[in-house]
């Protein structure tokens, strides 16, 4: 979840001209705000995802 959430906000800094390409992100925050989403709605996320495949 973290991953992904860094993916899409240095994306998006990025594409809005907010960060360089060769300036570094903290991943610390991504890091704190994909483990609350997996803490609030983690069940949800999983059940979801599995409900894809079977």
């Amino acid at each position: 979840m973290a991953s992904f959430m860094g993916v899409l906000g240095g994306g998006l800094a990025m594409s809005l001209g907010w960060v360089d390409r060769r300036q570094p992100i903290p991943f610390g925050p991504f890091l704190a705000f994909g483990a609350g989403i997996s803490l609030f709605f983690g069940n949800a996320l999983i059940q979801g995802y599995l409900s894809l495949f079977f």
